[in-house]
């Protein structure tokens, strides 16, 4: 096991030596080298708000989704470090456009996403138990002496609307 370690750290060490990280003057808020659009930051800010976004579709908490999104997009520039003869390497940019979609998601979300006020809590319990009443008039039973059993003559049951007019 020792060995499967050093072996592995060796490795990495070996590999880290070919890492790149594109210097912050270098590396433009507008370049063009993105796979599916033109511009590359505008794919890392929709392609992490999306990310993010579904991850609150799944009822992931705010902190947590935020945690997935970004060590997603850190993995992701840490394999273009890796791979900068393909790609211009690490940008710092390609992640602060990732964050901003993130926020851009997160504002839209807490706009839209008011919650409901006591009084429509209320409105809403009251509707629910009003729905349906029945009441039972004229009920008369009748036990001989003597006799454990009774007989029920006759059941009236009437409903009610509620204020939406259902019953």
């Amino acid at each position: 096991m020792k060995t499967f370690v050093l072996i592995l750290l060796f490795a990495a060490c070996a590999s880290a030596q070919d890492f790149k990280i594109m210097p912050w003057k270098i590396d433009r808020w507008n370049s063009t080298d993105g796979i599916i659009l033109k511009s590359d930051k505008l794919e890392h800010a929709i392609r992490d708000g999306a990310l993010y976004y579904g991850c609150r579709e799944l009822k992931l908490s705010v902190k947590t989704s935020f945690i997935l999104t970004t060590s997603f997009a850190v993995a992701w520039e840490v394999r273009d470090g890796f791979a900068w003869r393909k790609t211009d390497g690490f940008s710092s940019k390609d992640l602060l456009a990732g964050v901003a979609g993130q926020l851009i998601v997160f504002g839209v979300e807490q706009l839209f996403d008011k919650p409901k006020s006591k009084k429509y809590d209320q409105a809403l319990r009251k509707a629910s138990e009003a729905t349906l009443r029945l009441s039972i008039d004229g009920v008369s039973i009748s036990c001989p002496d003597g006799i454990a059993g009774c007989t029920v003559n006759h059941v009236i049951l009437t409903t009610s609307k509620n204020s939406n007019g259902e019953f």
